[in-house]
């Protein structure tokens, strides 16, 4: 019994033995020093890069930069107080465009152990741009943009602009622009079109390194935001109001605000459903591809020197665009464009017509 529990034991001491034992390949040291560094990217417009080391133990006195790709010794940096630094050129480091990038290697010796640690230094773009929205209004928006090097500094005045629409010329932009700085464009500018392409071109310079960005955006159309649907009846909904977005009662008794109401028509065998104009509302007969845009300058520039006050037969499909005036006479129009979605005319009870449609304001 004795020998037995000997045996358990000592597998147990094995067992816990080789579980201890370090995985061959991983040799674990301490160099008792280590270093930790800070290199900024450089832009376009900058000509040097500061790279800074820190050795918190305060046990090196110097560490060499090397090239990685070509072993260049770039410099030694003097490391006083756990610290130093070293400023190098972009062109001393190779790198000049934008997305350019050097591998960097440094060496230091400790108690006779050399190590190394690396980082990498890129040039990165200096300008960011930004486009507005721009609709085909007189509303005034901005390109904005910033212009930020690293180091350098974009003086007063030191930006210039051009710009084109579509693949036309650039032509340049009179003014004097700053590093951070804005202009504004206004949808409605005589030489745009809906669908133009406005480009704008930054250039910034700092004595003799210059880079250039774009940055575009499209006219677009001042459409309506709003659709709402609605469906007049001969009985309980007479009538709607395009300003209140209600039903109301015809202009019976000359308060009411009606802009449009159902009608009917007898015809042989039968009858057909339309609309009346009520008030000042006004219509003009137009198409599915108008209503489709919903476009507002278009609408709001329609001719109505010849309005339709009646419609006898509705179809669905049909559209028409409105434009109604509340208060006094000359106060502000109410513009929008209307399509018939629906008509129902049941067979000899005209009072159970009903026509529906969806408009845009």
């Amino acid at each position: 019994m004795k020998n037995n529990i000997f045996y358990i034991l000592l597998s147990f001491i094995l067992m816990f033995a080789v579980g201890c034992e370090e995985e061959p390949g991983f040799d674990r040291f301490d160099l008792g020093t280590e270093f930790y560094i800070t290199a900024e990217h450089a832009t376009s417009l900058d000509v040097d890069v500061t790279i800074d080391i820190e050795n918190p133990l305060q046990n090196l006195t110097e560490v060499t930069v090397y090239d990685d790709a070509d072993d260049t010794n770039l410099g030694t940096i003097a490391i006083s107080g756990g610290a130093g630094s070293i400023t190098l050129t972009t062109a001393t480091l190779g790198i000049s465009a934008i997305d350019d990038e050097v591998d960097l290697r440094f060496d230091a010796v400790f108690n006779g152990v050399a190590f190394s640690r690396f980082a990498s230094i890129g040039i990165d773009d200096p300008i960011s741009l930004d486009a507005p929205d721009v609709y085909e209004t007189a509303d005034l928006e901005y390109f904005y943009w910033d212009v930020e090097p690293e180091r350098a500094t974009v003086a007063d005045g030191g930006v210039t602009l051009r710009s084109k629409i579509n693949s036309g010329v650039y032509s340049a932009i009179a003014g004097t622009f700053n590093a951070s700085d804005s202009i504004d464009i206004s949808g409605n500018d005589v030489s745009f079109n809906v669908g133009d392409t406005v480009y704008l071109e930054v250039t910034a310079t700092i004595g003799t390194l210059t880079e250039t960005s774009e940055v575009s955006t499209i006219i677009m159309t001042n459409a309506y935001g709003h659709t709402m649907t609605a469906t007049l009846d001969s009985t309980s909904f007479l009538a709607f109001d395009f300003d209140m977005m209600a039903y109301v009662g015809t202009d019976t008794a000359g308060v009411d605000t009606a802009d449009i109401s159902i009608s009917t028509t007898s015809i042989v065998d039968g009858y057909t459903v339309g609309f009346d104009a009520e008030n000042k509302a006004e219509f003009i007969l137009s198409d599915d591809a108008t209503y489709t845009l919903g476009d507002i300058v278009a609408i709001e520039a329609t001719n109505f020197s010849t309005p339709v006050t009646a419609v006898a037969d509705l179809s669905v499909g049909d559209v028409y665009i409105y434009r109604t005036e509340k208060g006094t006479v000359g106060g502000p129009y109410i513009y929008g464009i209307m399509k018939v979605t629906d008509v129902v005319a049941p067979h000899n009870a005209p009072d159970d017509a009903t026509f529906s449609f969806e408009f845009k304001y």
